[in-house]
């Protein structure tokens, strides 16, 4: 409840103030949230009002239910007067909120000067702390207050008093970048390398800030250059991270560890991978370990050839790294740089006598890495600085293989002329001829089979490269390989030949090739299926013609007993069943169920088929084997 002296209080009506009190009214008597007329004559600052209560015997420690007396209230408002009356009328000073927070604490945090000198002056407790552990002090220091901070310390205000996350007033004062403040917490001793519990310093909160005046006060203050944080990084590290060379020159001459590691990364490591020339070059002549590797092997020279940073690298091979030590997965810089195609690197790690044939933890060089990423210039700077052409990966292969498979006719070409082994197969058995022709490229075939390429050898499913070439429908390549005296009649593992591929696929023009090569039109594969059978299945008419034609068995049946008949006349291919018809095929085989073409071309609905069967003199009468 709220009594007429609480509103008028309130609401700033000295007249009835004065009435009231003068008719006895209860100058104590709190609202239901515990404030006193005085608590809300102080909050709204009617500063006539606070004087009649205080002349009216008003307690003016009261605190409400959040633990906020009246002196709380102007303290952190700013009411400078009120803040006089109540202190001169024995306010407690040190009485805190339920936050632990003092009427010091309030002006200090707010920029109240005058009023911090009233209290201190009143024998304010200067380091009593909120419950988080602030002091006025830190809370001034944070927020940048340095006239406070200056009353604070010649208080006798304790400059190191951390809060309970060990962040001290320096530390806040680095953090957000008050040097003022800061050059007067050194000057009164504070301790420069207090961290907080993350073990970071206000060097390192400098430094993260971008905070570099601040910094050079620190380190001229010997903080600890060397201090590491809760995840291992120095001032070092972090300001080679991020590039800031300024401070970087100002930690070196404060004679810094430059190979303190970060979980295996140096500074030099972390400059070289970012790139920051200016900065390797500071490392480097500070005498940093240009051979330091991170946990996973990886050296600063590998990482700048990774990422292109020539300039670096220049620096570090001058500086005598070590241009062959490899990353945990075999990778050495040369292998990187030829891989992402880093042409100026290579060559300056070529000229520093890198192996150029070092391979990674899967057997592939340089060479091989080049090759397969199409770094035509690499390929021939490795070449000419003798990289073995035939040395190949753990699956079996060589650079020659991965140019021939992807296309890349320059490098053939290169490889070729420097002996390249053009019949090196992988672990499949897969040819580097074998390869350019499944996947078409006919320049490549042509150099390959000029360089005497074996023709004939097949993978490990006994497929030659006239089988791939014949079954992906490549005839100009399948020209060049008959030319060059492929065996047309090879079959592989499931029997199936060039001439098979090419007839179930309906290249007609390969078919027309092979033929004329004298492919035998009556190999069939494990299933029995012969290039007529496949042809009439699928509907190749112009394929079926030119196998007749080349005396194909019209009869041969698969394994099932189907003939190419009843294939076309099951599949409704009407022009290939009377094809067939006409070159004389029995119209009366059975398969192995006893169904006939006709039987196939009634069940399909084929009238049409059905009518050559039946003009063909098929008997209509025969039965299956179903009983």
């Amino acid at each position: 409840g709220q009594t007429p002296l609480f509103i008028a209080s309130y609401r700033g009506h000295s007249t009835i103030v004065e009435i009231l009190v003068n008719a006895n009214a209860d100058v104590n008597m709190a609202n239901n949230e515990d404030k006193t007329p005085i608590s809300r004559a102080s909050q709204r600052g009617h500063s006539t009002i606070v004087e009649m209560l205080v002349n009216a015997n008003a307690d003016v420690n009261i605190a409400d239910n959040e633990g906020e007396t009246p002196l709380y209230f102007v303290s952190r408002a700013g009411y400078s007067t009120i803040v006089e009356m109540l202190v001169n009328a024995n306010a407690d000073v040190n009485i805190a909120d339920d936050e632990g927070e003092t009427p010091l604490y309030m002006a200090s945090r707010e920029g109240h000067s005058t009023i911090v000198e009233m209290l201190v002056n009143a024998n304010a407790d200067v380091n009593l702390a909120d419950n988080e552990g602030k002091t006025p002090l830190y809370m001034a220091s944070r927020e940048g207050h340095s006239t406070i901070m200056e009353m604070l310390v010649n208080a006798k205000a304790d400059v190191n008093m951390a809060d309970n996350e060990g962040k001290t007033p320096l530390y806040m004062a680095s953090r957000e970048g008050h040097s003022n403040i800061v050059e007067m917490l050194l000057n009164a001793n504070a301790d420069v390398n207090i961290a907080d519990n993350e073990c970071k310093t206000p060097l390192y909160m400098a430094r993260r800030e971008g905070q570099s005046t601040i910094e050079e006060m620190l380190v001229n203050a010997n903080a600890e250059v060397n201090f590491e944080d809760s995840e291992g990084e120095t001032q070092l590290y972090m300001a080679s991270c991020e590039g800031h060379s300024t401070i970087v020159e100002m930690l070196v001459n404060a004679n810094v560890d430059v190979n303190f590691a970060d979980n295996g990364r140096t500074s030099l490591f972390i400059a070289s991978y970012r790139g920051y020339s200016s900065i390797v070059e500071m490392l480097v002549s500070a005498n940093a370990d240009v051979n330091i590797a991170n946990n996973g092997d990886t050296t600063p020279l590998s990482m700048a050839s990774q990422r292109g940073h020539s300039t670096i690298v220049e620096m570090l091979v001058n500086a005598n790294a070590d241009v062959n030590i490899a990353d945990n997965e075999g990778e050495t810089p040369l292998y990187i740089a030829s891989r992402d195609g880093h042409l100026t690197i290579v060559e300056m790690l070529v000229n520093a006598n890198a192996d150029v044939n070092m391979a990674d933890n899967e057997d592939k060089t340089p060479l091989s890495r080049a090759s397969q990423r199409e770094h035509s210039t690499i390929v021939e700077m490795l070449v000419n600085a003798n990289a073995d052409v035939n040395i190949a990966d753990n699956e079996g292969e060589t650079p020659l293989y991965f140019a021939s498979r992807a296309g890349y006719s320059a490098i053939v070409e290169m490889l070729v002329k420097a002996n390249a082994d053009v019949n090196i197969a992988d672990d499949e058995g897969e040819t580097p001829l074998y390869m350019a022709s499944r996947e078409g490229h006919s320049t490549i075939v042509e150099m390959l089979v000029n360089a005497n390429a074996d023709v004939n050898m097949a993978d490990n499913e006994d497929k030659t490269p006239l089988s791939k070439a014949s079954q992906r429908g490549h005839s100009s390549i399948v020209e060049m390989l008959v030319n060059a005296n492929a065996d047309v009649n090879i079959a592989d593992n499931e029997g199936e030949s060039p001439l098979y591929f090419s007839s179930r696929a309906g290249h007609s023009t390969i078919v027309e090739m092979l033929v004329k090569a004298n492919a035998d039109v009556n190999i069939a594969d494990d299933e029995g299926e012969t290039p007529l059978y496949m042809a009439s299945r699928e509907g190749h008419s112009t394929i079926v013609e030119m196998l007749l034609n080349a005396n194909a068995d019209v009869n041969m049946a698969d394994n099932e007993g189907k003939t190419p008949l009843y294939m076309a006349s099951r599949e409704g291919h009407s022009t290939i069943v009377e094809m067939l018809v006409n070159a004389n095929a029995d119209v009366n085989i059975a398969d192995n169920e006893g169904k006939t073409p006709l039987y196939m071309a009634s069940r399909e609905g084929h009238s049409t088929i059905l009518e050559m069967l039946v003009n063909a003199n098929m008997d209509v009468n025969i039965t299956d084997n179903e009983v």
